[in-house]
């Protein structure tokens, strides 16, 4: 697994087989159960921010594109 790899979101919300042992093998058992917590967390967090509508302040620019189809 190269590090300028990108893993997009996939569209099942399922990551395939191969990239799975790739992270594997890249990252080793403790490292891959890491990322999928520190993952898990980022998502848990975002569901709460945009369950109670957190925006980013006036002054900061997106972190991210606005992917909302507007």
């Amino acid at each position: 697994m190269a590090t300028t790899e990108t893993i997009g979101a996939p569209s099942n919300n399922f990551i395939s087989d191969e990239t799975r042992r790739d992270a594997g093998r890249y990252f080793g058992a403790q490292g891959l159960a890491d990322t999928i917590g520190a993952l898990d967390s980022i998502t848990v967090l975002g569901a709460g921010a945009s369950t109670v509508q957190v925006g980013l302040r006036a002054d900061r620019v997106p972190p991210l594109p606005d992917t909302r189809g507007r």
